[in-house]
């Protein structure tokens, strides 16, 4: 699990495979004692912090080869010269210098067919030389910065070329890796000398030979690297540092989204003067100017960007549009205890500081829910109340999709929520490593499990990088705003739905596979609601419809 982790903060877009591996050990962790996970939990965060502050190196450094499924090179870089004393491509294959490092080779291949979403190490050797280790991974799992020139197809279809891939770790760990490892794990340089070496090939006596200390002398430096990273086993010490090696180098991410201004605005605030606490400030935009006032209640990760255009849109049809913020997205605040009741409590001072009698409500996936509780706490000062939901509107925990069409992010939540002791580790290393580049591919994933909305996002780049970019000013301040939520959702006392007052709608995509239409149609049931269910889309109804959506506010 620790090692899921570990790998997790390496590379964030393999999130599914932490979910996969958090899916798998559920019942186990559920008993476990999370204090002793804190000292992991902590140097995974701080792995991750200091990767992300590390100078990208591009492809510098690393030589790799894109594999077949029988093991023909179809693609590599000749980054070092010095690699062909261990292999070479010969009529597009690999050949070895050495029968060991041909029998590792096809040993990898092997356990990656048998089990696809493991990690292997390839040891190279040469008899005068000292050994160089790989690292193995199947096409799925790949940098992106290997893949950007592969056409998609090549590497998801099940007739794919690129089957596998294997990275050389540089002939040292380099300065950078030394700096990372170091600082995250607080080795002291005698340890971190120990685990140089021994990542390069040497034998602990070989180590201790080198750096003019005894066996022994070694060996304890070696326990307390073992004792600090949590790691207990020489090989895992040498995957980790190698891991580490090759991701360091490979991954280029870029910089974080710079805010629009100029088609998003800026942010205005409301202080909320409390008598009893720390006064609070709640961030929201402004869109449009007209006579009718609509509150946007953003998704999950989301912030108050709204779509390209609202602006213009919502002024031509006589629409204000206040997208608040919730505590600890964006620049709001965070609560220490997050609930339904107290969000809606924000949007009704929100309201009341603007001088805002009466208002339409829309929520977007989970903000759904708060548009919902925000409903019922106004009562009659809202007009109407417009969702595209989940079945979480109501509080309560979404029933399972079956297996083969549930998603990887509803896995994921669920799991976090009954381990609520990873939620702030995930979430801190999410923001730590946000970038521009890795979001995108985040969202892509996650989408990409509904084909219908990975086109329309491939059809639409400005959505996609709309999302990206709300993704990224969610995490301005810090993760408590998504951690907060899911707590919030976690532990709420169900929404009266058949409480409120006004007008019911509902958006949802048929094909929608976050989102099950029969568990939100169960939480409404006996409650009158209109509803527009859309056939040919999934998650992005929203986006798919937004002019549609805006103007039934309109009329």
């Amino acid at each position: 699990m620790i090692d899921a982790l570990l790998r997790f903060a390496m590379d964030p877009t393999q999130w599914d495979s932490f979910a996969r591996e958090l899916d798998a050990r559920g019942q186990a962790l559920s008993g476990t004692d999370p204090s002793s996970f804190l000292t992991a939990l902590s140097q995974a965060e701080s792995l991750a912090w200091q990767i992300r502050n590390e100078p990208s190196s591009g492809l510098s450094g690393c030589a790799y080869f894109l594999l077949a499924e029988d093991g023909r090179v179809l693609q590599n870089n000749t980054q070092w010269e010095d690699l062909e004393d261990y292999c070479r491509v010969v009529d597009g294959h690999l050949k070895f210098s050495e029968v060991a490092s041909a029998m590792n080779f096809q040993q990898s291949l092997h356990m990656l067919r048998e089990n696809p979403d493991s990690q292997t190490l390839v040891e190279l050797h040469h008899p005068n030389l000292q050994s160089r280790f790989g690292y193995m991974v199947t096409a799925s799992n790949l940098p992106a910065a290997l893949t950007s020139g592969i056409p998609e197809e090549r590497l998801t279809s099940a007739g794919r070329d690129v089957q596998f891939g294997l990275l050389v770790a540089q002939r040292e760990s380099g300065e950078k890796t030394r700096r990372v490892l170091q600082s995250s794990f607080h080795l002291t340089t005698a340890e971190m000398a120990v685990c140089q070496r021994l990542s390069s090939g040497l034998q602990l006596k070989d180590v201790a030979q080198s750096l003019g200390i005894s066996t022994n002398t070694a060996r304890n430096h070696l326990q307390a690297v073992f004792d600090k990273t949590g790691i207990n086993r020489q090989s895992d010490l040498i995957l980790m540092m190698t891991q580490l090696s090759v991701v360091l180098a490979v991954l280029g991410d870029g910089a974080p989204a710079e805010v629009d201004k100029q088609a998003y605005g800026g942010h205005h605030f409301v202080i909320l003067k409390q008598e009893s606490a720390t006064p609070r400030r709640i961030a929201f935009r402004r869109y449009g100017n007209g006579s009718r006032t609509i509150v946007f209640c953003h998704e999950s990760a989301g912030s108050s960007r709204l779509p390209p255009g609202t602006d213009a849109l919502a002024t031509k049809l006589g629409l204000t549009i206040l997208a608040p913020e919730r505590p600890g997205s964006g620049f709001s605040d965070p609560l220490d205890h997050y609930t339904f009741s107290n969000t809606a409590e924000d949007i009704a001072y929100l309201l009341t500081d603007l001088g805002i009698a009466e208002v339409h409500l829309l929520g977007y996936l989970s903000g759904a829910g708060h548009a919902l509780a925000a409903a019922a706490h106004l009562d009659n000062q809202v007009a109407g109340v417009h969702v595209k939901s989940i079945s979480l509107v109501s509080g309560r925990a979404p029933a399972p999709f079956p297996a083969a069409e549930r998603s990887p992010l509803a896995v994921l939540r669920r799991r976090l929520v009954e381990q609520p002791w990873l939620l702030s580790t995930f979430f801190n290393i999410v923001k730590s490593r946000a970038t521009t580049a890795l979001v995108r591919r985040i969202i892509l994933g996650i989408y990409g499990a509904a084909p219908d909305d990975r086109a329309f996002l491939q059809a639409h780049p400005e959505i996609l990088d709309h999302i990206v970019g709300s993704v990224m000013e969610n995490l301005t301040v810090s993760a408590a705003g998504i951690v907060g939520e899911i707590r919030c959702f976690a532990n709420a006392v169900p929404v009266a739905v058949s409480s409120i007052h006004a007008p019911l709608t509902v958006w949802h995509g048929r094909r929608d596979n976050v989102a099950d239409y029969n568990n939100l149609a169960d939480t409404l049931y006996g409650v009158p609601h209109q509803r527009h269910i859309f056939d040919d889309a999934g998650t992005m109804v929203l986006y798919q419809h937004w002019d549609k959506i805006l103007q039934s506010f309109s009329r």
